[in-house]
């Protein structure tokens, strides 16, 4: 396990940031390479009282079409409830038929719970992150988009940048920090 220098949380070995605080834990980095995760108003605040603004508001960009809201439109953008995912151990779970789902472990302090909650798959030591990635269900086909995870998310050995969306399809290898899940589909869940 790796300590934390800032808050002494104990992260999994070969972590690069802290999953609790997000410091650096990877010596070797340079520092200019180190982004920081938190606090990034007081980056603009300044700019912005030079200038005499008020900070803007935050807009939430919905990129669902909005053509085609017809019951047969909806009901192909709705997935099929036959996908789910395989841990290492054997265990199947379903994946919810709804267009984006959250999966990541579950923080009864900060009061995330991810629409799959990977929490019993010891997914904190794994390094797994809260809100860790999306599965995202878009013309008939599963994306998978890492949502700035501590330990990054990889699609077949292929680590994902991220808020880039990559398809992924049955039998596709999902790996979230250490924790491995393979995507699958079928008719016996369970």
């Amino acid at each position: 396990m790796a300590r934390c220098i800032q808050c002494q949380h104990e992260n999994i070995e070969g972590a690069l940031f802290c999953d609790q605080c997000g410091a650096n834990l990877d010596e070797d980095l340079p520092l200019s390479q180190v982004k920081p995760r938190h606090h990034t108003s007081s980056l603009v605040e300044p700019d912005l009282r030079a200038t005499g603004q008020e900070r803007p508001e935050t807009i939430i960009l919905d990129d669902r079409d909005e053509e085609g809201t017809d019951d047969t439109a909806k009901a192909e953008a709705t997935p099929p409830d036959s996908f789910y995912l395989v841990t290492s151990s054997g265990r199947r779970i379903p994946v919810p038929p709804l267009e984006q789902v959250i999966l990541g472990r579950a923080d009864s302090r900060s009061g995330v719970r991810p629409d799959i909650d990977l929490s019993v798959e010891a997914a904190q030591q794994a390094g797994v992150s809260r809100r860790h990635c999306r599965l995202i269900w878009r013309s008939d086909k599963w994306l998978v988009e890492d949502l700035m995870s501590t330990n990054y998310t990889l699609v077949n050995g292929t680590r994902l940048a991220s808020h880039t969306p990559t398809p992924i399809a049955a039998g596709d290898e999902l790996r979230l920090g250490k924790l491995v899940l393979t995507l699958g589909q079928g008719t016996n869940v369970g």
